[in-house]
């Protein structure tokens, strides 16, 4: 992960601007596994969702390639091209998108992701409907 993030300069110097990053919560449920001993989807559920009583949330685990009935929607103007390659939407694409010629694609229908490596962090818990899940 580090080898990705050091081969392309800064976006803008240090202390001067924000940009938000996956990155950092991936690496943090590294830190959380070394230091709970446990997968994260284990530790969330044990620390968090069941001391709080969230019967329908969870946190998939690192090979759950499942989706739960009532789910988030994920969407995305053209192919995973963009954000795989952090390129810039081109001209005609960002004025179909605007003008509402272009439709998002709904990625939920697809099969999901393959995540790298215990970077489960870096995808938000899913709410499963009451009895429905773990």
């Amino acid at each position: 992960m580090p080898a990705i993030a050091f081969s392309r300069p800064p976006n803008f110097p240090p202390a001067t601007s924000y940009e938000y990053s996956n990155t950092n919560h991936a690496r943090l449920g590294l830190v959380a596994e070394k230091a709970g001993g446990q997968p994260l989807e284990r530790l969330f559920h044990q620390r968090l969702f069941g001391r709080l009583g969230l019967a329908g949330t969870s946190l998939p685990g690192i090979h759950d390639t499942s989706l739960p009935d009532r789910h988030a929607h994920g969407s995305m103007y053209g192919g995973t091209a963009y954000a795989l390659t952090d390129k810039p939407y081109s001209e005609d694409v960002r004025k179909a998108a605007e003008s509402g010629q272009l439709k998002p694609l709904d990625h939920t229908t697809r099969t999901r992701p393959t995540r790298t490596p215990r970077a489960a962090a870096s995808s938000p818990p899913t709410t499963r409907p009451p009895g429905s899940g773990p």
